[in-house]
C-alpha cells in the first residue's frame, strides 16, 4: 500500500512542478504492454477525475517480433477494465541510418501524433521513469555530452508529458502488484548487445552496489542541468544567428554554446551528433577558414566569409577546409 500512495503521490507532483496537464485536456496515453506504460495508464485513470482530463489509449505495434500483436491484445484487456478507448495501430519500420531501435522510436513518436490529431489530444503521456532518466544521463556522457546533453529526457517537450519521470522501477512493480495489474516484457530489453540495455541490466546497478542512490542522483544533475541550460538559452539567444561576426560579438565563454544553438535551427535539432562534431562546428565558426564546411551526420555546416549555412546530405564526420587541399578526419 506504501507504493500505491507513494506512486501517485510522485505523479500528481511531476504534474504540478511542470504543468503538464490543463483543466478538460483530452490525454492519448501511450501503452506499450510494459510495466511503466501499464502504471501510467493505471495512474492516470485513478487520477482523471481529480485532474479533470480525459483519457485514450493509444498501442502502437511496430511488427518487430513474432507474436508482437498479443501486446496489444493486453493493453484492449487492461483499456477495457479501466473503461477506456483504445487504438491500436500496426507500424512498419523504416529503413535508413542508424539503429532499429532508434528508428522503431521515431516511427513510434510520428504515429502518435498522427493519432493525437486524429483525436483531438491535446497531450501525449508516455512512461518514462526514474531509472530512463539515469541510464540516459550515463548514455550521453559516454557518446560525449554537454550541459544540455545532461538534462537527458525533459518532463515535457511539445505534447509529449512523462508523469512517471520520478518514479522507480520497484515502485512501478509494487504499484501493478497492489493493482493486480498484468504486464509483458519486451524480448528486446534482455539484448546486451545493445548499449541501452547493457547500462541498464549491468552497468547501473553495479553502480548502485558502490555508491546506493546513484538512479535518484543522476535524475536529479540532468534536472539541475536542464535549469541551467534554460537560464543558458536566455544568453545565448541574442547572438544565435547565423553570422561569424554576431557569434563573435558573444561573450567568448558562450561562444561554443552560442554555435550550437545556430547549428540546431539550420539543420533543425542535433540527434546523432556527438561531442566531436559539435566542437568540429565551433571550430569551423570561431576558428576557421573564411570558406570551409564541416561534414556531420545527414549534411555539412559551410561557412562562406560571415555566412554560415546547412546543405543536406549525407556525411559522417570530417571538417573540409574548402582553401586547403585535403580532408581532417575527427571524432
Amino acid at each position: 500500500m506504501r507504493y500505491l500512495c507513494r506512486v501517485l503521490e510522485k505523479v500528481r507532483r511531476t504534474i504540478a512542478a511542470h504543468g503538464l496537464f490543463e483543466p478538460n485536456d483530452c490525454v492519448l496515453v501511450a501503452c506499450s504492454g510494459g510495466p511503466d506504460s501499464v502504471a501510467l495508464l493505471a495512474g492516470l485513470s485513478e487520477l482523471g477525475r481529480e485532474l479533470c482530463i480525459e483519457l485514450c489509449v493509444a498501442h502502437v505495434d511496430h511488427g518487430l517480433r513474432p507474436g508482437s500483436e498479443r501486446d496489444g491484445e493486453l493493453v484492449g484487456r487492461i483499456a477495457a477494465r479501466l473503461d477506456l478507448g483504445l487504438r491500436i495501430e500496426r507500424i512498419e519500420v523504416p529503413a535508413g541510418p542508424g539503429g532499429v531501435l532508434e528508428r522503431a522510436r521515431e516511427a513510434r513518436y510520428a504515429c502518435l501524433e498522427k493519432v493525437a490529431d486524429e483525436l483531438g489530444c491535446a497531450r501525449i503521456a508516455v512512461g518514462h521513469t526514474r531509472g530512463d532518466q539515469a541510464e540516459t544521463v550515463l548514455h550521453r556522457l559516454l557518446r560525449g555530452t554537454g550541459i544540455e546533453g545532461l538534462g537527458a529526457i525533459p518532463p515535457r517537450r511539445g505534447r509529449i508529458v512523462r508523469p512517471l519521470l520520478d518514479v522507480g522501477r520497484p515502485e512501478v512493480l509494487e504499484f501493478l502488484r497492489t493493482r493486480g495489474l498484468p504486464w509483458v516484457e519486451d524480448p528486446s530489453n534482455e539484448r546486451l548487445e545493445f548499449l541501452r540495455v547493457r547500462l541498464r541490466r549491468e552497468v547501473l546497478p553495479l553502480l548502485d552496489d558502490l555508491a546506493p542512490g546513484v538512479e535518484e542522483r543522476l535524475a536529479a544533475l540532468a534536472a539541475e542541468a536542464r535549469g541551467l541550460t534554460e537560464e543558458l538559452q536566455r544568453l545565448v539567444e541574442p547572438f544565435a544567428q547565423p553570422s561569424v561576426l554576431t557569434i563573435a560579438r558573444a561573450p567568448e565563454g558562450l561562444r561554443p554554446l552560442v554555435v550550437r544553438e545556430v547549428l540546431r535551427r539550420l539543420r533543425g535539432d542535433l540527434r546523432e551528433l556527438t561531442r566531436a562534431h559539435l566542437e568540429a562546428a565551433a571550430r569551423l565558426a570561431l576558428d576557421g577558414p573564411r570558406r570551409g564546411e564541416v561534414h556531420l551526420p545527414r549534411g555539412a555546416l559551410v561557412r562562406d566569409d560571415d555566412a554560415l549555412g546547412w546543405v543536406p546530405g549525407g556525411g559522417h564526420g570530417q571538417v573540409k577546409d574548402s582553401t586547403k587541399a585535403g580532408t581532417k578526419s575527427f571524432g
